[in-house]
């Protein structure tokens, strides 16, 4: 499912030195805003890196026109248009794209699900767009004229496939009954290569999340019992769409609800599954890849509390699992974020106000976790999106403000290089209708060493991008340039004043290590 932040880059590459935060900017990039139509809604962003070229493009999908059409756009990192599509097809609208794909190609998938006005169902929508804008292929999938409500997509292991995902239901006498039906789409052709069913039960079930695996493709959700409780229920199918095992979490008593709401896969290879119980508990567990319960977690809010569905789980592969939830208490909303240990029990967890958790994100191959989070201003009658990073340890080490013009809504965001965010959302204006915004946030970040020195030290340019030099009151230092993975990519020895040429180096966050006399001095540096 879904890069890397330079906060968390620079807490990890300071950690033995101790480094302190003394302040933080994010200053705006660029800011588009668009009208798409009376109902614009920017829905999914997302940042792809080409490693050929090292150029970075933004992409995004939007609910456009009264919710009739869809477009998808793309934009250089700069902000500039480089293709914009709409796809307004008879017979077809409410369009809602829901999540996006970058293939191996560079072609750019994207689904969700769409209303049929002709036969007054949804249904699945898939459709790709390569990189320079040329139409692909698409896909609308509608099964026995039920309807279809998405559940998400992910890429298959090998690069060749992904898994979209729906749950549909049907009202059979007095009773309602679900299926959950899984599709592997290959990329070449957008050929549906098979689809698989599963009818959980003779009642209502009901799934919030999907995460695939090297093993098989897995669903969380929830299955209403006879007595009215729900049972937290997930679901595992092999990677050719054969079912294989399903496990709840069971209700207690009756009227008592559980549900799973997110999902991850761990770096043992094993699921997570994060979900409330009751009213005031998140319960997390973790299911071998056989279905064998390893271990369930709860941790406990009080009985005035709340636990919102909008439940996020994220892991980078050989790092930590991060967990971030909405919760209502006392008349007051919060974001509790929580890192988990491999058992799934709870290593850190911290709070930070807002009322609407929008995303979560955690880089790649590193350690650390950002989150974005809306909270409404009633002297601006709109939302304020916050972002807060948190280092390993916990420690919340940045936020940043949009501009006070405010979003509507704030529906995703995207971070690549360790140095620039993207956030896409809605604006409303005052005639009530909406416009789709995006924009880019670039850091500036300032911290210090706990046992660092008085040093006279001046970095220019910063950032750079052919050469930077450093300048000292030291007769004699050396300095090493430090990449986001900690490794050493150059050293310098010198006197006051050293030129360093960076004109190779990748675009993103570096830190520079200078030392004399004992004396060390750790500072971030921006390669353009």
């Amino acid at each position: 499912m879904k890069k890397f932040t330079p906060y968390v880059v620079l807490t990890i590459l300071c950690t033995w030195l101790n480094p302190v935060l003394t302040s933080a900017q994010f200053t705006p990039n660029w800011y588009e805003e668009r009208d798409l139509g009376s109902y614009a809604v920017g829905r999914i962003i997302q940042a792809d890196l080409d490693e050929a070229t090292g150029e970075t493009s933004v992409y995004t999908a939007a609910s456009a026109g009264t919710y009739d059409a869809m477009n998808v756009t793309r934009r250089t990192n700069e902000g500039d248009l480089v293709w914009s599509k709409n796809i307004n097809n008879a017979g077809y609208s409410s369009w809602s794209p829901s999540a996006m794909h970058i293939d191996d190609a560079g072609n750019v998938i994207v689904s969700g699900q769409v209303y049929n006005t002709d036969e007054m169902i949804y249904e699945l929508f898939i459709l790709s767009y390569s990189s320079g804008g040329g139409f692909n292929w698409a896909q609308f999938i509608n099964e026995d004229d039920s309807y279809s409500y998405f559940i998400g997509m992910e890429p298959g292991a090998d690069g060749d496939n992904v898994y979209i995902a729906a749950w549909t239901y049907n009202y059979v006498g007095a009773t309602y009954t679900s299926e959950l039906r899984l599709y592997s789409v290959l990329l070449a052709d957008g050929t549906v290569e098979w689809d698989a069913v599963h009818i959980p039960g003779d009642t209502y079930s009901y799934f919030y999340d999907m995460v695939a695996g090297s093993t098989g493709v897995y669903f969380t959700g929830y299955l209403q019992d006879v007595d009215y409780s729900y049972d937290m229920q997930t679901i595992k199918f092999d990677t050719e769409g054969n079912y294989e095992w399903t496990q709840l979490f069971e209700a207690d008593t009756a009227f008592e609800f559980n549900f799973g709401y997110a999902l991850a896969i761990n770096n043992s290879g094993n699921l997570v599954v994060a979900g409330s119980s009751g009213s005031g508990s998140i319960i997390t567990i973790v299911y071998h890849p056989d279905g064998t319960l390893l271990n369930a977690t709860e941790q406990n809010f009080g009985a005035s509390a709340y636990i919102f569905q909008n439940m996020l789980l994220k892991d980078n592969g050989p790092g930590s699992t991060y967990f971030a939830a909405s919760v209502y208490k006392n008349g007051a909303y919060g974001i509790y974020v929580a890192r988990l240990n491999e058992d799934g029990s709870t290593a850190w967890q911290k709070k930070v106000d807002g009322q609407t958790l929008v995303d979560l994100e955690v880089p790649e191959d590193m350690e650390g976790c950002y989150i974005v989070v809306s909270e409404y201003v009633d002297t601006i009658y709109n939302y304020v999106p916050s972002l807060f990073m948190f280092d390993p340890s916990g420690n919340k080490i940045g936020e940043m403000l949009s501009p006070l013009k405010g979003y509507y809504s704030v529906a995703d965001f995207s971070t690549l290089n360790g140095s620039e965010f993207y956030i896409t959302g809605q604006k409303q204006n005052p005639d009530y209708s909406y416009h789709e915004i995006t924009s880019r946030w670039d850091l500036d970040a300032v911290m210090r060493l706990a046992n660092k020195s008085d040093v006279a030290l001046n970095i220019f340019p910063n950032p750079a991008s052919d050469f930077v030099y450093v300048k000292t009151d030291f007769e004699e230092m050396q300095i090493e340039l430090i990449d986001i993975n900690g490794r050493v990519v150059q050293q310098y020895n010198g006197s006051f004043e050293i030129a360093l040429d960076v004109s190779d180096l990748s675009a993103g966050v570096y830190m520079l290590r200078i030392i004399s006399d004992n004396k060390e001095t750790l500072t971030p540096f921006v390669k353009e």
